[in-house]
């Protein structure tokens, strides 16, 4: 019997595994391997395209955010199993590229995070406090960079991940104030543990873990079926509420017309818009109603923002809709194309 001898030093790991198989169950593991990626990196793919698709549709940013997050999350792990390595073999970027990815990660991961449990608006204090994070994070990485110390990768990571946990208990702790929360417990049910176990054991090397990911990858899909779904009932949410919206115009619209002129415009002047006129080529809507109105008033972007309790991206994207139906160029215009119609 042959004994050999192997010694491999690792200077950006505290752990990595290494498996020896005989040449029957080298062919079984890479056929599991592939059937396994392709399962998963199939399903990132779909996933991650839908949710683009819904953010172009929706103009809801939850979905960009998780897009970009599970596109980290899955370029992460084509990195730790190998997938990628013949693409950068023997290019240095390729040891660089890990932090990259890591980094933009986290970042996705919070962006998402705030954006999906809503932190922004029920605990912003907690929100600017959760930025320190990749802060802190990006100093270590700098750090490396500096010296080549993988030591302080480890730190920056460990305190990345350290999110995770966080995030999730502030999640339990607001469930039962906010039901959707519930998708957001549910899916990083498993990735939170399991992200905390192989940043221990890769990077600080306090255990020794598999080096295959499938675990992770594993708890990964769960994370991206619980959010499949949540999309989907979000997806339901908005058309009911923009039916409920649809149907409120229509009967609005309908109580106008019952109006006598002299009255509607006692009434509200600008509901005058809503239908068929003169002045614009196509009527307003409801919401593009009150903000004609905000802009008639001299309010700036930010003012309308507040007073209707919508983002700013959403006041400039209601403008342009408003300056094409009313065939104006600017405020001025608009203003003086109100005033003439005495409206």
């Amino acid at each position: 019997k042959t004994v050999y001898y192997l010694k491999v030093l690792f200077l950006r790991e505290a752990n990595f595994p290494i498996k020896v198989f005989s040449e029957k169950g080298f062919l079984n593991h890479i056929l599991k391997k592939n059937t396994i990626n392709s399962l998963y990196y199939g399903t990132c793919l779909i996933i991650i395209v839908l949710n683009f698709f819904f953010f172009i549709k929706l103009r809801d940013k939850v979905y960009l955010f998780y897009a970009l997050f599970l596109s980290s999350l899955m370029t992460l792990f084509l990195l730790y199993d190998g997938s990628l390595i013949h693409l950068f073999r023997g290019n240095s970027f390729y040891y660089n590229l890990e932090i990259i990815i890591h980094f933009s990660g986290l970042i996705w991961f919070l962006l998402f995070s705030i954006k999906f449990l809503n932190l922004h608006k029920t605990n912003p204090k907690s929100t600017k406090i959760f930025f320190f994070f990749p802060v802190f994070v990006a100093i270590f990485y700098f750090l490396f960079l500096c010296t080549n110390n993988f030591f302080y990768v480890a730190i920056g990571e460990t305190i990345g991940v350290s999110l995770f946990p966080i995030l999730w208990f502030y999640a339990i702790h607001y469930m039962n104030k906010i039901p959707s929360i519930r998708f957001y417990v549910i899916g990083y049910f498993l990735v939170v543990p399991l992200a905390v176990f192989f940043i221990a054991g890769y990077k600080l090397g306090y255990w020794k873990v598999a080096g295959d990911m499938i675990i992770v990858k594993i708890a990964s899909w769960l994370d991206i079926l619980v959010f499949t779904y949540a999309i989907s009932n979000r997806v339901k949410i908005k058309i009911a509420n923009n039916d409920k919206d649809i149907l409120e115009l229509k009967e609005l619209i309908e109580e106008v017309k019952l109006l006598q002129p002299e009255t509607a415009n006692k009434t509200n002047p600008y509901l005058f818009f809503l239908n068929e006129n003169e002045i614009s080529l196509k009527p307003l809507t409801l919401r593009e109603v009150e903000i004609l109105e905000c802009l008639n008033k001299g309010y700036n972007n930010k003012q309308i923002s507040e007073n209707l309790f919508i983002s700013p991206n959403t006041v400039k994207s209601h403008i342009r809709n408003i300056y094409s139906k009313l065939n104006v160029k600017s405020r001025v215009d608009l203003q003086e194309k109100i005033k003439i119609t005495s409206v």
